[in-house]
Order: C-alpha cells, then sequence, then structure tokens
C-alpha cells in the first residue's frame, strides 16, 4: 500500500492510495483550503468502497520526516512516508500501524 500525487506541479489537489497485488487505485480529494502540501487533508467520498470516508493528513514522524497518515473510523491507521524523498513510489511503504484500540506497531524502513 502507498500513497501517490500524480499531478507534476504539486498543487496537492488530491492523492491515489495503491493497493497491493492489484495496482487499484483508491483516489483521495483535497478537502482543506490551499495548495501547500504540510497542510493538506483529503477525503475519499467517490464510492462506497472499504475506504469511503477516510482521511489522508500530512504528519510529522520519525525524526521530523513528513509521512502521510490514512485514517478510516473503525479501522487501523496507516503511516506511510513522504513519497517525494524516494526515486520509487513503491519504496513508501507503511511505516507504523495503529489498531483501533491505540496500539502502535511501528515499522523501520
Amino acid at each position: 500500500m502507498t500513497f501517490t500525487c500524480p499531478e507534476t506541479q504539486h498543487p496537492y489537489s488530491y492523492q491515489e492510495l495503491i493497493q497491493p497485488g492489484t495496482e487499484s487505485k483508491v483516489r483521495f480529494n483535497r478537502i482543506s483550503s490551499g495548495s501547500d502540501f504540510g497542510d493538506a487533508v483529503y477525503l475519499h467520498s467517490s464510492g462506497p468502497d472499504a475506504f469511503y470516508g477516510a482521511t489522508i493528513q500530512v504528519k510529522l514522524q520519525q525524526q521530523f520526516r513528513r509521512c502521510l497518515e490514512l485514517e478510516a473510523e473503525g479501522r487501523d491507521n496507516i503511516v506511510v512516508p513522504d513519497s517525494d524523498s524516494v526515486p520509487n513510489y513503491r519504496l513508501a511503504t507503511p511505516i507504523g500501524i495503529t489498531d483501533r484500540y491505540g496500539q502502535c506497531d511501528c515499522v523501520k524502513p
């Protein structure tokens, strides 16, 4: 599972979640004002699937590295590093998962 922002000039108007195995994409549209990456909030609302209503927010994690956190009600929260700094988006795989009870598993990239 990785995220990508396919826009070439980085207006950060949406993110896509790429699911492993199928390579299918789930689109999250920006719902926060502005065009900066640091204060972006994204929402998936385009279909009644497992991610409907989930949000993605930019957070600082592990030594001030920017990450995206996927939050879905009743499901695990998943933290993925910002893929801007890696040569291949497939390297931006989850580095942390928090379950609905607040238990966190952190993964070293």
